[in-house]
């Protein structure tokens, strides 16, 4: 029912209940285990269960990752709440100023000098 996304962290849901999700993606490579945050609205369609994200940089570096993990974080039941979930978690994982986080901006205004 949910593709391949872990939802240990949240237990079993409907979503449609919910507008959408905050996810992490985690990607072992070499060793080295990298991370990305994201937010994906539900839409009536289960196409939300396939999703692997729209970074560049994840898609790129899933080709060489020995292991990739999706997981859901947190549920949203609206647009607002989502888009702040997902600015807590980014800027309380301090993704910005870490090499082991691939995100390179914050809601499109907070950018890393990476």
């Amino acid at each position: 029912m949910y593709g391949h996304w872990d939802i240990s962290e949240v237990g079993e849901f409907d979503p449609a209940n919910f507008f959408g999700f905050v996810y992490q993606i985690s990607l072992w490579i070499g060793g080295e285990t990298f991370v990305y945050i994201g937010r994906k609205a539900f839409s009536s369609s289960p196409k939300w269960q396939n999703y692997k994200s729209s970074s560049s940089s994840v898609k790129n570096l899933r080709r060489e990752a020995e292991k990739v993990e999706y997981t859901i974080l947190e549920l949203a039941k609206t647009k607002r709440e989502l888009t702040y979930l997902e600015a807590k978690y980014l800027f309380t994982n301090n993704v910005l100023e870490s090499d082991r986080f691939l995100n390179r901006n914050i809601l499109g205004r907070f950018f890393s000098q990476k």
